[in-house]
């Protein structure tokens, strides 16, 4: 993700002075609704005053969004590439992130590209750790290695081949307590990669993408510290 710092400081805004469990949603939410990454200071003001706040006003009032959303502006004004060597003040920095557990979800997501990974870490941080593949042939050491809580297939940006043979791969390679997202947007592939986890006797979800990504960030926030 093109900002990190900016990122990172809008994240930990919005958990300090929303719910914990609206904060991931919102910023993926405004990520996914902007398109571009924003990649300067300017581009992630434009993003905050934009996308941001209208995602943060589907869940919160008027009054609260003006709020949280000077709050993140007054801060990424004092990091403009004017000034690109100060840093912000400990006395800038917001405050009620969330409590540290035993660690982060682990995700493998089969994907095309890091465009899910990327959203992901960026809304919900130390909180996630997700390991974007394209490659079936990776999944055995992936699996090993790695030790993955879930396994999301993203059929919204989905890789070139494999898709016919991963729940039979998965079945084989992972622990039987991994559970599998199949992140679609209602296509018969997804139905068809869905019924054959089920087949195969795994645990498994399909996610509509059209109805929010509140659910997916909730198997992940409920996966942290579960192994």
């Amino acid at each position: 993700m093109k900002g990190g710092h900016e990122v990172v400081v809008i994240r930990e805004v919005l958990e300090g002075m929303v719910r914990s469990d609206v904060a991931g949603t919102v910023l993926f939410e405004a990520l996914e609704a902007s398109g571009e990454e924003p990649n300067d200071v300017d581009a992630w003001l434009q993003f905050v005053g934009g996308p941001l706040r209208r995602a943060l006003r589907e869940r919160a009032t008027g009054d609260e969004t003006d709020v949280v959303i000077g709050r993140i502006a007054e801060i990424l004004g004092q990091i403009r590439p004017s000034s690109p060597d100060r840093p912000v003040r400990r006395s800038q920095a917001p405050t009620g992130r969330f409590p540290i557990s035993e660690g982060p979800s682990r995700l493998l997501v089969f994907a095309a590209s890091h465009r899910l990974g990327r959203r992901l870490k960026a809304s919900l941080g130390a909180n996630v750790a997700p390991f974007v593949f394209d490659d079936l042939t990776r999944l055995k050491d992936l699996g090993h290695d790695f030790e993955p809580q879930l396994l999301v297939i993203d059929l919204t940006d989905t890789p070139s081949a494999g898709l016919d043979q991963i729940a039979a791969q998965a079945s084989k390679i992972l622990d039987s307590e991994v559970i599998t997202v199949v992140w679609d947007e209602g296509s018969r592939i997804g139905q068809a990669v869905t019924t054959a986890f089920e087949e195969a006797g795994r645990r498994v979800s399909w996610i509509d993408r059209r109805g929010g990504v509140d659910p997916l960030i909730d198997l992940i926030r409920a996966c942290r510290g579960a192994d």
